[in-house]
């Protein structure tokens, strides 16, 4: 059912930017006398805004199914280097495998030729395992495309544009900046101006079939409901680029939390933005948007467990697996919205697929997510990775893991963090720094913790997101690619999923083998001991420290010092000679 801020802005138009940087608010446009934007598009925006599509048009039955619809076709990809880039590049080689060519966008390294890199990144890949059994040969169908996000230009040459714009009939546009404290300035351009030159390049495609722009389901988290439909921009994107282009980054910091308004953080505000940008740009073009929430290792494809970063969710086991994660701040009844990330790509090819062959009037958004049927709470989730890394431990920990609080106090977490992960990690970098070792576990501590409090809003609230268009995708789908190509989510076991995670973790990320239980066991035992013994040894240090202070605890430490003096003499005068 849609909520009722949902229902109100379909009644009202789309304001101007022209007088502001922000957006006036949804819940505040009741009241606004609205205007037309200036821009000769402004029925087709308004269309996007105020109206979005529920239900995807199933077209007729005779349509390509997945497979042929990419087969000869080349495709161009941004962020194929990433996490969610890789599975797509393996997904297209292994269930597209007729594919003609995967140009990819790759940041140009000194010393390194291209071919070199591609065969680093995606030849030895464990990822592409399954695709090398039956076309060894796959890398040859990679091409790179040198080029550079933070360009104005994206760093591609005149001569690859033509290449692109000449072979590529589908475009994947994922690459972006994934961090939540990124500086406002480099996330404008990494996900706004980048993707805004971009559509440029698009619009010169001499076959574009389809132009994907992958967002994220919280680009609108100010909204408690989240519908599959373009939100009012959050600012201009020309007039805050122009704004901030000449000011310093110390200058640009102090006014980004009011240029910010309600939005958490410079990525979900520059993803608000991009968007809305891309509708507005690509006016004619075959555009549609996926935005999943939390991606998280794969689920089924092409097998379970595969992850090869430390952001989000990863980042949290592996610090809990390593002992330096006690507690964490979040609500144990909020829902924690993760999603494989084989589903997330299995959407965006059959998104992309859809509308290259039915050609919806209106551009689909695509929430995906795992909420809506399938739940996941946050109590469970930190469950599960407890009771993982107790069985099996990771080597070089801090101390073992014993549990993990969830707590909505930044106070009980702060002292939970420094008396069982800064305070030892300090005194652990002074002993390496004693035997001329490298320090570094304290810097780690400051990450954790960092980390914790960036993740904080996403973990102490929860939202609701409409999913229609994702379930009408599934039924679009020929029949046998609704196995193929499938975003179901239902029969997802969580538990045996969050083990396979941690596995993940484990083995792709930190290179650990997951077979070596013993070993990992005694070195558990070995630094609770060694912890114990440093822990122990520094309370009365602390006290000792504590009572020379204050005027009171020395008359204090004067009287226990002679009571202890006069009942030795006692004690020593009853010995006999």
């Amino acid at each position: 059912m849609q909520s009722e801020s949902s229902r109100d802005l379909r009644s009202h138009s789309f304001s101007s930017t022209a007088s502001s940087l922000n957006r006036t608010p949804r819940n505040s446009l009741e009241n606004e006398t609205t205007v037309l934007p200036s821009f000769s598009h402004d029925k087709y925006l308004q269309e996007q805004l105020v109206e979005p599509q529920y239900g995807l048009s199933l077209g007729p039955s005779n349509e390509p199914d997945v497979a042929s619809f990419f087969a000869g076709k080349s495709v161009f990809i941004t962020g194929a280097t990433g996490f969610v880039g890789k599975v797509l590049v393996e997904k297209l080689l292994r269930s597209c495998s007729d594919v003609d060519k995967i140009f990819i966008l790759v940041r140009p390294k000194r010393g390194v030729d291209p071919v070199t890199r591609i065969q680093k990144e995606f030849g030895t890949c464990e990822l592409f395992r399954r695709v090398q059994r039956f076309n060894p040969d796959y890398v040859r169908k990679i091409i790179p495309i040198h080029g550079d996000m933070t360009k104005a230009d994206l760093g591609i040459s005149e001569s690859d544009v033509r290449l692109i714009q000449d072979d590529v009939s589908i475009v994947f546009h994922v690459a972006a900046t994934v961090r939540f404290d990124e500086k406002l300035k480099s996330a404008l351009q990494l996900n706004v101006i980048a993707a805004k030159y971009l559509m440029k390049i698009a619009r010169g495609m001499k076959n574009l079939q389809s132009y994907q722009h992958i967002s994220t389901a919280y680009a609108h988290c100010d909204q408690s409901y989240i519908d599959e439909m373009l939100y009012p921009t959050p600012a201009n994107t020309d007039q805050l680029h122009s704004s901030i282009e000449w000011m310093t980054d110390d200058m640009v910091s102090k006014i980004t939390p009011s240029i910010l308004n309600k939005k958490p953080n410079t990525y979900t505000f520059t993803k608000a933005m991009a968007e809305h940008m891309v509708i507005t740009e690509g006016v004619g073009l075959p555009i549609n948007i996926v935005r999943p929430s939390i991606v998280g290792a794969t689920w089924k494809e092409p097998f379970p467990g595969w992850i090869d970063n430390h952001h989000g969710a990863s980042g949290l086991m592996i610090a809990y697996g390593k002992g330096m994660l006690p507690s964490v701040l979040g609500d144990v009844n909020a829902t924690f919205d993760l999603v494989p990330v084989d589903v997330v790509v299995n959407n965006m090819i059959a998104a992309a697929w859809h509308t290259a062959v039915k050609r919806p009037i209106k551009v689909p958004i695509y929430n995906c997510v795992s909420s809506t049927s399938n739940p996941l709470k946050f109590q469970p989730f930190a469950s599960t990775v407890v009771n993982y890394y107790n069985k099996s431990p990771l080597k070089m920990k801090l101390r073992k893991p014993s549990g993990l609080r969830i707590t909505k106090h930044d106070q009980i977490f702060n002292w939970s963090h420094f008396f069982h992960c800064k305070l030892p990690t300090t005194v652990f970098d002074r002993c390496l720094k004693l035997v001329g070792r490298k320090q570094r576990l304290s810097k780690m501590a400051d990450l954790v913790s960092k980390s914790v409090y960036t993740l904080k809003y996403f973990t102490c609230n929860e939202w609701q997101w409409r999913t229609d268009n994702v379930t009408s995708l599934q039924n679009a789908l020929p029949g046998k690619d609704k196995m193929a190509f499938s975003t179901e989510l239902e029969s997802l076991n969580w538990t045996s999923y969050i083990n396979d995670f941690c596995a993940g973790t484990k083995e792709y990320v930190l290179k650990e083998n997951v077979s070596e239980y013993g070993t990992h066991k005694s070195h558990v035992t070995r630094s609770n001991i060694l912890r114990r013994f440093i822990l122990a040894s520094l309370v009365p240090l602390i006290l000792w420290l504590t009572l020379k202070r204050t005027n009171f605890a020395k008359n204090l430490w004067f009287a226990v010092k002679l009571i202890v003096t006069y009942y030795t003499a006692v004690v020593y005068s009853k010995i006999p000679c």
